[in-house]
């Protein structure tokens, strides 16, 4: 356990990369490794570590389809929901240019899953739409 805790104050978080890129050069075995990153949980910050770059505001998105709702805080949770997603998606490419560098892209499994839906109304926690459909990739 390389990085010991939630970390969802999210210090620190190209350290995530930096370690994986680590680990993946110790050994020429076959290895597991779980990365769990604070993005996107609440709270959903607009900006942090200057990424994303472009931070998008209430003004740019409209709530997800299946809330059913609109409301100036449902656009602005959605557009801070968007930007973690956002920031997620760079640490995430950081990541995977760390095991680019170890050699082993090529010969390792990856699968991305989320645990649960967005966060946000009719999500998390509930049983509609916005909870049950995940993410899922496998590459």
């Amino acid at each position: 356990m390389r990085i010991p805790k939630s970390n969802f104050q999210r210090e620190d978080q190209t350290a995530y990369a930096r370690l994986a890129g680590e680990f993946f050069t110790e050994s020429d075995e076959p290895f597991f490794l779980s990365v769990n990153y604070p993005d996107a949980h609440r709270p959903f910050l607009p900006q942090l570590d200057e990424l994303p770059l472009h931070p998008l505001s209430e003004a740019d998105v409209i709530p997800l389809a299946y809330m059913g709702l609109d409301s100036p805080v449902l656009q602005k949770d959605t557009a801070n929901y968007y930007n973690s997603s956002n920031r997620l998606d760079v640490l995430i490419g950081d990541l995977l240019g760390s095991l680019r560098q170890s050699g082993k892209y090529d010969n390792t499994l990856i699968v991305y899953i989320g645990d649960h839906g967005a966060d946000l109304l009719r999500g998390k926690r509930t049983c509609y739409e916005g909870r049950l459909c995940i993410p899922m990739i496998v590459h």
